[in-house]
């Protein structure tokens, strides 16, 4: 028994020791000062999806009409490749579901230098929640590969 304690203790030892040790010499790390360019999609809340570049760590554009972006990447260096979902009355495809809410999701490939939408692509949705168009690829021959999270394709 007393061997077992014993090999306990010097186990114990040899996992706290150096993590005491690294905290007690580690420094306070210094942030990095922001450089380059930097474009993020920010989801909600309720209908306050975004796109925005950083351009070394300042604001340069902000892009807000959505109730969420999601996958952001740069096709090329003035345009950005966006996926996004959103509030729609056009439910057609669908018929009316009494208590939910239609949606449209898709991809907007937006001009940095103008911050206008040069192409789109959509589609409805049975509901917002869940449905979205989350990632989108630019294919570099103007196709654009999509990953969806629902069914659409099969009504």
């Amino acid at each position: 028994m007393r061997t077992a304690l014993a090999i306990l203790a010097v186990g114990i030892v040899l996992v706290v020791a150096p993590l005491v040790g690294s905290a007690a010499t580690a420094g306070t790390p210094t942030p990095a000062e922001p450089t380059g360019t930097l474009a993020v999609g920010v989801q909600g809340p309720g209908d306050s999806g975004q796109v925005v570049v950083y351009e070394d760590g300042e604001k340069v554009l902000q892009r807000g009409d959505a109730v969420s972006y999601h996958d952001v990447s740069w096709v090329n260096d003035t345009h950005l490749l966006a996926t996004y979902a959103d509030g729609t009355d056009d439910c057609e495809r669908y018929g009316e579901f009494p208590g939910d809410t239609c949606a449209k999701t898709g991809f907007r490939i937006i001009d940095t230098d103008t911050n206008t939408i040069v192409r789109e692509w959509t589609f409805e949705t049975r509901t917002l929640p869940n449905s979205e168009v989350h990632d989108a690829e630019a294919l570099g021959d103007g196709r654009v590969l999509v990953a969806d999270m629902d069914r659409e394709r099969d009504p």
